[in-house]
């Protein structure tokens, strides 16, 4: 990169060496002498001859001496013979007969390096471009075609002051046109905008060109070459220069010499190999999109058949396949479905538990088998509570205590988003190994509010320019690149980049000035800061700006400022649109080593974004400004205020689920008694509330005067509740912590999405089987007379098998989706969760259990003598009316009896399950017209959904994982806004032990610049011309090329007398002498003398000297005894990226351009991309798959699991079926709801699957369970039952955790967790309460022997 900033002199010197030569004037010609006279020289005569002292101009450079008069002979043999080295062509034209001198020719010798040096490597461009250096210097016709039209007097003869040159304008045209493609390998650039002056590449012409080379104004020409340009009916005294031919950049010069090169000559590249297509072209059906077309015929056709199957068979489907009750069975009918309906309010899988799964004598077996296996711990964990906390509890907190030193949060993106057997990770590993790991870039982005401005130049024309170039603003950001870099008592240039060993390296618009505000003051012949900025922004590393100023283009640290990297907020489709920008980047380079080496670099980093947030607050009110800025750190340190950030969230969603579950498990009937003590029970709406809550008294009437007043007692029933709902809590906690305890001492860290969603998604499953626990209890086990003990332990026989499915179809989802994903977050996200699942649900069923029969012995308690019941159950009721429902001796409230009344009356039974029995169920179920419709509508949503699926986006927008106040979200929108380059992309070349030796000339050939047309650097140089597919901005810097024009230049390549290392600028040292034919060295020379290339820092005689571009490009080793460059890079930018789309696809064209590199290389080098984004865009490029992948083996587990725990075919199907719908509806739903495709959205659709067993097992379970006179019927038993339960123990209980994750600050909680998780439940609960009863009552469900449920 830094050889751009010594170019400067490169083709002027060379141009001007031969007026720095001194030649003799003659009195023999006609001259005319006098103040402004010119001299006309004779033809066949010199001009000019040797050197006559410093040239009134720029002292610094010798000018030539006025001569007119004939050739001189040239008597030195060695410097004829290094005269034809040069100019062939002109010795063998004129022999020794030259108007040259021996001290001209080795002038000639170092000036003619310089251009070789930059557009040697295209042959034909070179040999043009000598022709009129040799002619002009030594040629005997340069009276011809020169006239001296100004001179001074010198005490050692007279000075040219100007001349005037005559050429041809096809010579002209002709030389540039074979020239103007030359590239820069360590700029990207081309040489052209570097030697055109103010005018640069893009506004060059030849007669631009040559009349810069000509100007005194460029700092290298000791005097004034005016150029007359002429054409072919040219008739004046004076014959103008014609070369002898004129070579295209795709021609030979000779039969050895090999055509210019792609990267330097388009015409000789081949047709740019088309990138593939990152986008399958839309499939169009009548101009419209063919799946929605599609789509919409299948739902058209499919709500036909739906109709006329409902229309023509609804009436045979709705009995079919139902069971026909015996003769003892129908006369206990009604009796039956008493019993059934004092059930109704059984959660999940309560009706699994009322009639066993027997549809055969070996699932039976397997099944009784299980039962007794929950029996047995159940109530041996309720009748031993002691010991049971003994053999679980204490051991797993004293386990958990005990790792906890070696727990670890991971915060690094790259150990959050990367896997570590990726590829992008493993290339990552090895770019940082052999070279060094991406820079850590600290960067700053000024927007300014004001408005543009208006100059005029010193050529009358108006010129507008942004507020970015108001001297005020500029003085401000000079002061702030001064303040920063004097931060930590200027630490910076202990850890920054440093190419020449002393600045650091800084990109802002102030290194134009070289951030010297006094720079900005200095006004010469009207030009100003202004004028110097447009001509270094054209040659920015130029020495000498083209002004009136002559000021150095080059930054304060030696190399040039491109001004796409300091600039933005500018039209990009328009020429010089830069002048009006608004916004200008700073960026510090500081280097990048290993965590352990980068604390220094983390301590500036501190004091650098304090300093920052108290500039931007004190700067951006007073200045107008908007000011973004980040760190390197800075993403990590914002990841970690976001965890702190989002424990309110976390405990909030806990404190809502603890009230939901005390309040639901009883302690509510304590709170509905303390209001129905106090005066509020005399307002209208509360009694109307009483007589709708749960058939139960809320309000406390008086008891009879006649009635004994109760023993005064201490009421405690509220107590045995409370605490079993802060033990199921913190159960749940201590599952995520026995998780984390075991993952910590297996050395996998968590990360923060464990620790902040973790606790929430198992307290959401937990609390689903302590409702059924508990409530199968109050309504099963009442009025038992059995001990505690047993009573539990009938219960978890009843309960534990389908708590068992839960678990077991959730774990596996987790498991799979852990097994199978590629980001280490996701992954470690859904092995956590798994196995904190499975230690909650064993804490549940022994230490909840033991807690659960704890509290329930504490219903017969004695206080001062009396007994105090706290079980509803034991409470007698003392009314003496119908109506009344006395006070419980022990002090209880009229809820016991209502309770009690329950289970004699079912229409006292709860609110929503009155809700399902005798309004929703009817509703749905009544007409087989609503039913049909509402399959339709299902239907319709379904095709909608499948429509919309491959609208979805894929990748996951960075501005996400950021707080809403966070500043590098601010950061992450003006990158986006303002940035005018994309990120570097580096193309490593590795070879192995079977890799031939890069020094071969063969492998020369297949990479360099100079080589074929389909070598390394011209397939970047293709894909760069197409860079709207290709993704590729600029050509590739190219160190093998550089370093073969370094050995070329005799005066690069030195070394000491004992043959080690001498710098270009120690002028003792002796020159290698390397040997270079037809832009290659030989084998031993490229293997000796590379590391000299790479020590060498580059001079203004030596630009391409490779320390300062190369020192970390290329990788030596040594390979049987000799050094090798075992591994290189060859770095370009990518076009500027914005969206998650844009770096997916710039990622997947640079490996298809890297795998056509490795081909061309014969398969024998490894060739692959790397930039610092990949690795967190590589999951991206089979995301479908992964999905498709994922999905299927997920439903395939759970329709394992199912079909094991229920031993029926169609039971499964209709699972299956319900999952399919939910999970497609919801890849629908997250296009409407913006939710795009990734590995955090990919593992929520693995866990809908598991979660939507929830939904859907216990409906169909119950629905073969159910007797019934029809299909109906039985769906509306099971709607008004297991529906209630459904939708109170699973629906109410997950959204009342998730609805806080929507007050979340982080915006991938929001979306990912708040509005996924939301529409998990929400479609869930729609397709288990609706879809799923409907689809029954018309084809029926699972069977279960009729014998066994009677």
């Amino acid at each position: 990169m830094m050889s751009r900033r010594r170019i400067v002199s490169l083709l002027i010197s060379a141009f001007m060496l031969i007026f720095e030569s001194g030649i003799v004037s003659s009195l023999e010609s006609k001259i005319l002498v006098g103040d402004g006279g010119a001299f006309r020289a004779s033809k066949a005569q010199c001009v000019m001859y040797d050197e006559c002292g410093p040239s009134p101009v720029n002292p610094d450079l010798q000018t030539n001496c006025v001569y007119d008069g004939p050739p001189k002979k040239l008597n030195s043999s060695e410097s004829l013979e290094t005269l034809r080295s040069m100019c062939p062509e002109l010795v063998e034209k004129y022999g020794d007969e030259l108007c040259c001198s021996a001290a001209q020719i080795t002038t000639l010798q170092g000036n003619l390096g310089l251009p070789q040096g930059i557009i040697g490597r295209c042959p034909s461009c070179f040999y043009n471009f000598r022709q009129i250096i040799c002619e002009l210097a030594c040629g005997q016709s340069q009276s011809e075609f020169l006239n001296v039209t100004k001179s001074k007097n010198a005490t050692t003869g007279m000075l040219v002051s100007e001349i005037q040159a005559y050429v041809t304008d096809k010579y002209v045209t002709d030389t540039f046109d074979s020239c103007k493609s030359v590239m820069m390998s360590a700029t990207n650039q081309p040489a052209m905008g570097m030697l055109c002056g103010p005018w640069g590449a893009f506004h060059c012409t030849p007669y631009r060109w040559f009349n810069y080379m000509g100007s005194t104004t460029n700092g290298y020409s000791p005097f004034d070459i005016v150029y007359n340009y002429i054409y072919s009916n040219y008739t004046g005294p004076f014959i103008p220069f014609i070369a002898g031919k004129s070579f295209k950049c795709n021609e030979g010069i000779d039969n050895v010499t090999s055509p210019c090169g792609c990267v330097d000559c388009e015409a000789s590249c081949p047709a740019p190999q088309p990138f593939p297509a990152l986008v399958p072209p839309a499939w169009k059906l009548f101009g419209e999109d063919g799946i929605f077309i599609i789509m919409g015929i299948l739902c058209v056709f499919g709500n036909v058949l739906i109709a006329f199957i409902v229309i023509m068979f609804a009436d045979k489907a709705a009995t079919y396949n139902v069971d026909q009750p015996s003769e003892h069975s129908r006369s206990n009918n009604h009796s039956h479905h008493e019993h059934y309906d004092q059930n109704r309010l059984l959660p999940d899988g309560e009706i699994l538990a009322m009639y066993p799964m027997d549809s055969s004598t070996l699932f039976q077996s397997a099944q009784g088998s299980i039962k007794k296996l929950f029996r047995i711990v159940g109530q041996a964990s309720a009748a031993h509570p002691v010991l049971t906390l003994l053999l679980m509890f204490i051991p797993l907190i004293l386990s958990t205590s005990l790792v906890t030193p070696l727990f670890k949060i991971t915060t690094d993106p790259v150990e959050l988003w990367a896997g570590p057997h990726s590829r992008t990770r493993i290339e990552k590993n090895f770019f940082d190994k052999n070279f060094a790991p991406f820079f850590r870039t600290e960067q700053i982005i000024i927007s300014s509010s004001n408005l543009p401005f208006n100059r005029t130049n010193g050529d009358g024309e108006t010129q507008t320019f942004g507020p970015v170039f108001q001297k005020k603003f500029l003085f401000a950001i000079s002061q702030l690149q001064s303040d920063i870099e004097s931060l930590n008592n200027g630490s910076l240039i202990n850890i920054c980049l440093r190419p020449l060993e002393t600045n650091c390296t800084i990109f802002s618009l102030m290194e134009y000035w070289q951030n010297s505000p006094g720079n900005l003051n200095i006004t010469t012949s009207n030009d100003t800061y202004l004028d110097h900025f447009l001509s270094c922004s054209k040659n920015p590393t130029s020495m000498n700006d083209g002004t009136h100023l002559q000021q150095s283009c080059m930054g304060k640290f030696g190399g040039p400022v491109d001004y796409k990297l300091v600039l933005g907020g500018f039209p990009d489709d328009s020429e010089e649109a830069y002048m009006l920008a608004n916004t200008t980047i700073l960026t510090f380079v500081v280097r990048n080593n290993r965590d352990e080496f980068n604390e220094e670099a983390k301590i500036w980093e501190s004091a650098f974004i304090s300093y920052m947030e108290g500039w931007s607050a004190t700067h951006e009110k007073s200045l107008n400004l908007s000011v973004a800025f980040t760190s390197e750190r800075s993403i990590q340190d914002e990841l970690s205020r976001e965890s702190k950030m989002e424990i309110k969230t976390i405990l909030l969603s806990y404190i809502i689920m603890f009230l939901y579950i005390a309040l639901s498990l009883g302690f509510g009937s304590y709170v509905c008694d303390l209001i129905n003590r106090c005066t509020w029970r005399r307002y209208f709406w509360w009694k109307q509330m009483n007589r709708r809550t749960s058939g139960v008294s809320l309000i406390e009437e008086s008891a009879p005067e006649s009635a004994t007043p109760p023993t005064e007692t201490k009421n405690i029933k509220w107590l045995p509740r409370l605490l079993l709902s802060l033990a199921g809590v913190f159960l749940v906690l201590l599952s995520v912590t026995a998780s984390i305890g075991l993952f910590s001492f297996a050395g996998v860290p968590a990360t923060l999405i464990v620790m902040e969603v973790v606790p929430f998604l198992v307290l959401a499953v937990g609390v689903d089987n302590i409702f059924i626990i508990v409530q199968t209890y109050d309504r099963t086990c009442r009025n038992s007379d059995l001990p505690v003990p047993e009573r539990i332990g009938q219960v978890m026989s009843d309960v534990g098998p389908s708590l068992l499915i839960s678990v077991i179809s959730e774990s596996v989802c987790f498991f799979i989706g852990g097994l199978v994903a590629k980001m280490p977050a996701v992954e470690t996200f859904a092995y956590y969760s798994a196995v904190a699942l499975i230690v909650d649900f064993l804490l549940q069923i022994t230490v909840f259990v033991a807690i659960f029969g704890a509290c329930e012995e504490m219903g017969s308690v004695k206080i001062d003598g009396h007994e105090v019941l706290t079980n509803d159950s034991e409470e007698p009721s003392t009314s003496s009316s119908p109506n009344h429902q006395a006070v419980s001796p022990g002090g209880s409230s009229g809820l016991d009896a209502a309770l009690q009344n329950e289970q004699t009356d079912p229409a006292q039974t709860g609110f929503v399950t009155l809700i399902f029995s005798n309004c929703y169920a009817p509703f749905i179920l009544g007409s087989k017209w609503i039913r049909m419709t509402i399959l339709m509508l299902f239907y319709s949503w379904l095709c909608l959904s499948i429509a919309l699926v491959h609208k979805v986006d894929v990748g996951l927008d960075q501005k996400l994982s950021m707080p809403s106040d966070s500043y590098v979200l601010k950061y992450f929108n003006s990158l986006a806004e303002y940035l005018q380059v994309g990120p570097p992309v580096y193309f490593v070349v590795a070879s192995n032990a079977s890799s031939p030796s890069l020094s071969d000339w063969d492998v020369q050939n297949k990479i360099a610049a100079t080589g074929s047309s389909s070598s390394l650097v011209s397939q970047i140089f293709s894909a760069s011309k197409i860079a709207n597919s290709s993704f590729i901005a600029k050509p590739a810097s190219s160190w093998i090329d550089d370093y073969v024009d370094w050995a070329a230049n005799g005066d690069c390549c030195k070394m000491t007398s004992d043959g080690q290392f001498c710098p270009n600028s120690n002028f003792s040292c002796s020159s290698c002498n390397i040997n270079v034919t037809d832009s290659k060295m030989s084998p031993d020379d490229f293997r000796r003398y590379i590391p000299f290339f790479l020590q060498d820092i580059p001079t203004e005689t030596c630009p391409k000297a490779g320390h300062a571009a190369y020192q970390n490009a290329v990788s030596l080793g040594t390979v049987n005894n000799q050094t090798e460059v075992v591994a290189s890079y060859f770095m370009t930018y990518q076009t500027v990226l914005k969206t998650s789309d844009d770096y997916v696809s710039a990622l997947k064209q640079a490996i298809f351009l890297s795998e056509n590199i490795t081909k061309t290389l014969n398969n024998e080098f490894l060739v692959f991309p790397y930039s610092v984004f990949y690795v967190f865009y590589e999951q991206y490029l089979d995301t479908w798959h992964q999905v498709l992948l994922n999905l299927g083996l997920s439903l395939a587990g759970v329709c394992v699991v199912v079909l094991i725990g229920t031993f029926s075919l169609k039971e499964t199907m209709l699972v299956f079926t319900t999952i399919v719908c939910i999970i497609s509806n919801l890849i629908g739903m997250m296009y409407v709801f913006g939710i795009s495709l990734n590995a955090l959205s990919l593992v929520n659709l693995v866990m809908a699957v598991g979660i939507s067993v929830e939904f859907c097992v216990h409906v169909v379970c119950a629905f073969a369970h159910t007797d019934g006179d029809s299909n109906v019927e039985k769906s509306k038993i099971i709607l008004g039952s297991v529906g209630s339960s459904v939708f109170s123990g699973i629906t109410l209980t997950k959204i009342a955790g998730i609805i806080v994750l929507g007050f979340a600050k982080t915006k991938i909680f929001q979306v990912f967790y708040f509005r996924m998780y939301l529409l998990i439940v929400l479609i869930g609960a729609a397709h288990g309460l609706c879809f799923l009863p409907v689809l029954m009552s018309f084809v029926g469900g699972g069977k279960r022997n009729a014998a066994s449920r009677s």
